[in-house]
């Protein structure tokens, strides 16, 4: 819809760092090839994913409004240690999901919305995190359980 409408569309995968894999482009099928061979491996640097959208997205000059659109399941496992010499004075118990509300944070205040499509299971796994990430960045969290759930995001 998003290229359809004349924006442009950029991908950014991360594992143990944040990786800017298709520049901002209106080539659907640069997108969509790109999307459709994703795998998974590795840790997951949420915040890292979410920096590095941002920095990408900051640089963009266009007036449209810019948007990252998180999919995950909500469970992060890695921090860069950059990352945890900024938080150490932090009391959040868990800095991998505070580095992430952070950098929402930050793409906020740059006018940046940060949502959240949400792949779990029915117990929810991440959903507080999920939640928190979507506060900060001003945007939503849509929930996918099960395969049907895409057809009512999508509409």
């Amino acid at each position: 819809d998003a290229l359809r409408n004349g924006n442009r569309i950029g991908v950014v995968t991360f594992d143990d760092l944040g990786k800017a894999e298709v520049p901002p482009t209106n080539n659907e099928d640069t997108v969509m090839r790109y999307i459709t061979g994703i795998t998974s491996g590795g840790n997951t640097n949420i915040g890292d994913g979410l920096k590095c959208a941002g920095t990408i997205l900051k640089r963009e000059r266009s007036r449209n409004r810019k948007v990252i659109m998180l999919i995950t399941d909500g469970e992060p496992t890695a921090i860069t240690q950059k990352a945890i010499r900024k938080l150490e004075k932090s009391d959040k118990k868990d800095m991998t999901g505070e580095y992430a509300v952070i950098e929402a944070r930050n793409a906020a205040i740059a006018g940046i919305e940060t949502s959240v499509i949400h792949i779990t299971d029915e117990k929810a796994a991440g959903k507080n995190l999920v939640e928190s990430i979507a506060r900060a960045g001003h945007g939503e969290v849509k929930r996918v359980t099960r395969p049907d759930d895409l057809k009512k995001i999508m509409l």
